[in-house]
């Protein structure tokens, strides 16, 4: 049995698709809160990852709401959590 590629969309496509305008798209994929695999300089996305991503997303609306408001105010967007690699812990001690 062979395995059906999965189709990827572009992030206009996802924006449209979710109602957002396509920076939302772009931070979401950054911050990795929207699965995405990045191609040269460009996001794209696997539709069954976003499909399986919708259905898991708690607060979707809000977080829409929230995030257009910020790219369409100019404001900054709320500063994300760093990813800190196993084993580092931040200081330098020995």
């Amino acid at each position: 049995m062979r395995d059906v590629p999965q189709r990827f969309l572009t992030t206009k496509e996802v924006a449209r698709w979710l109602g957002v305008v396509t920076r939302t798209i772009c931070l979401w994929a950054e911050c990795e809160e929207l699965p995405a695999v990045k191609v040269g300089r460009q996001w794209r996305f696997r539709e069954g990852d976003v499909t399986l991503w919708l259905q898991r997303a708690p607060g979707f609306h809000e977080r829409i709401e929230r995030d257009n408001f910020i790219i369409r105010s100019g404001e900054q967007p709320p500063p994300r959590a760093t990813k800190t690699p196993l084993g580092a812990s931040g200081s330098n001690r020995r």
